[in-house]
């Protein structure tokens, strides 16, 4: 697992046979989650940009499944650097986005990606935790 601009990056090596593909997560990818409170998981069509948001107490997981290309990109802080990162072909990567780092996803692709979201916090309506911040479009 390496460190970049406060985001962690796991990138996950496929351990499948002819069944298909198989991925694990490290250890130090399941403690950043802690005490798993919410997983949340979906499809990316192409195109199409899921995220423009940061959490004010939850860390966040993402662990995304993609067959081509997408982008990620994060902030740290509102006036924070824009990072982006292309993730080429085909892969599993983790990211780990601690509280107050906002996080895109963008499928740049032409078929479906997939993600998975793991965090420390449960979603509240009464009490919402994201906001919105678009650095990706």
């Amino acid at each position: 697992m390496q460190k970049q601009n406060g985001v962690t990056i796991q990138h996950l090596n496929d351990f499948g046979d002819t069944r298909g593909e198989m991925f694990r997560l490290d250890e130090e990818s399941v403690a950043f989650v802690g005490n798993l409170q919410d997983m949340h998981f979906g499809a990316i069509l192409p195109g199409a940009v899921r995220g423009n948001h940061y959490h004010i107490a939850r860390k966040e997981l993402l662990i995304l499944i993609h067959k081509e290309a997408c982008t990620v990109a994060w902030q740290e802080g509102e006036d924070g650097e824009i990072v982006r990162q292309v993730f080429d072909g085909n892969g599993t990567v983790a990211l780990g986005f601690e509280a107050g780092v906002t996080h895109a996803i963008k499928n740049t692709g032409s078929v479906p990606m997939y993600l998975i979201a793991l965090s420390n916090d449960s979603v509240q309506a009464q009490k919402p935790d994201a906001v919105r911040n678009v650095i990706l479009e």
